[in-house]
Parts: structure tokens; sequence; C-alpha cells
């Protein structure tokens, strides 16, 4: 893998955010919309939520963001997408404790 001018990694990191933005404003609204509108408890309707919200995420990455692809079999690289989007949802869970 060569390596990438700066000018390329700023473009990517911008595309990397407005994909973060938009997939926590599917997260957000999908909560919302199953605990305010459907009746849907609210840790039932936050795991869905951050599910739809993690979904979004992995399939603009894969359109936006990297063009390049480390991993060919794309249920092993959704995957470890989701095992690290856990990771970090723990972390931030954690942290509320802390």
């Amino acid at each position: 893998m060569k390596s990438k001018p700066i000018s390329q990694i700023i473009k990517q990191f911008m595309q990397y955010l407005a994909v973060g933005g938009i997939a926590f404003f599917t997260d957000y609204s999908a909560l919302v919309f199953l605990t305010e509108n459907l009746g849907v408890n609210y840790l039932v309707s936050s795991a869905l939520s951050f599910s739809f919200g993690l979904i979004v995420n992995y399939c603009l990455c894969i359109v936006f963001v990297f063009q390049e692809r480390l991993i060919n079999n794309r249920h092993h690289e959704f995957f470890i997408f989701a095992v690290i989007g856990f990771i970090g949802m723990a972390l931030s869970v954690l942290s509320i404790f802390i």
C-alpha cells in the first residue's frame, strides 16, 4: 500500500467526519422515532438505532470514504467494523460511570 499525500488524507478524514455525522443523525432519529412514536422500550430502541447507524456508517464509508479494500470478504470486513463500533459504544457507556 502506497502512502498518500496529506491533502488526500485530509479529504478522506473530512469525508469520514461527514459520514459519521450522517450515521449519528440516523442513529438519533431512529432512537427518537422508535421510542416516541412507536413506544418501543428505550433500551431496545437504543440497541436498534445503534445498529441502524452502524449499517449506514459502514455502507457510506465503503461508497464515499475508503476506496481501497484491505479485506476482500465483506462479511468479515463488516464484522470487524461492527466489533470496533461496539467497542466504541462500550467505552462510551463505561465513561459515564467513571
